[in-house]
């Protein structure tokens, strides 16, 4: 092999061996895409956690961190439906909407689904709304001063634990009421309830029932068979002081008011 032959070959072997060095795995830039940073869950709050919370006043505002919003306050707004864009407040555990024109309920709220407290007091709701029936973690809601004439749907809230019905100009309580079995805290005080049902023994967990300012002439024996009470509210009704003593006589550990 002549002189120039050789250097040529030599050249061709090297050129080889920067190909496969080029393909090498350590020489080739990386294809694994960057950490992505996940986003946080929703997460259900301890009481104290949402008592704790910052409050946000203002849907923009709220919107601007949406993922970092546990609790929402709109207090005396005008508007008469609820803006658009609250459904992604996915973190939301709070939401108190009051004193508002509001007629309605928006179907965005179906997509908070760690929604517990849910305070409606003072708007202009008539129907009961059958979106609150798809908030599985639903604990607390406050319908107060509202024109309520349709309760249907209400039964529907598996894990309601309080209920506050003040001001609603009730002649009856809503037979929706006797199937919230989980129920700890019903609030129907300044009505015009006449007659507490017998079906109230049907509310195995409640602890608190406040019954004030009504139009109360009896109370079913039923009531005296509640142990689990702990406080009853019976102030501002035309009961007879012997109801009372024998209401207290049959619940001795309840804390009656009257």
């Amino acid at each position: 092999m002549t002189l120039k032959k050789m250097r040529i070959y030599t050249l061709y072997i090297w050129g080889i061996a920067a190909i496969l060095a080029s393909c090498s795995p350590t020489n080739q830039q990386s294809t694994t895409p960057p950490s992505v940073v996940p986003l946080p869950s929703p997460r259900l709050l301890s009481d104290t956690e949402i008592s704790n919370a910052t409050r946000y006043e203002t849907l923009e505002k709220a919107l601007l961190t949406p993922d970092s919003v546990t609790r929402l306050i709109l207090w005396n707004q005008t508007f008469s439906q609820i803006p658009k864009g609250i459904g992604q407040l996915q973190m939301l555990n709070s939401l108190e909407i009051s004193h508002t024109p509001i007629t309605e309920l928006s179907e965005e709220l179906a997509n908070i689904e760690v929604l517990q407290n849910l305070y409606l007091n003072q708007n202009k709701l008539s129907v009961f709304p059958k979106i609150l029936a798809k908030l599985k973690h639903l604990k607390r809601l406050n319908i107060s001063e509202n024109t309520f004439t349709d309760y249907t749907g209400l039964s529907q809230l598996d894990s309601l634990q309080e209920i506050r019905l003040t001001r609603m100009d009730l002649d009856t309580i809503p037979n929706e009421i006797w199937k919230l079995t989980q129920l700890k805290e019903l609030r129907l005080s300044r009505n015009n309830i006449k007659k507490l049902p017998a079906e109230i023994v049907q509310l195995t967990s409640l602890e608190s029932l406040d019954l004030a300012n009504n139009k109360l002439t009896s109370l079913p024996k039923e009531l005296s068979t509640m142990q689990q009470l702990k406080y009853i509210r019976l102030e501002s009704n035309p009961l007879l002081p012997e109801v009372i003593k024998q209401l207290r006589k049959a619940l001795p550990n309840t804390e009656i008011k009257f």
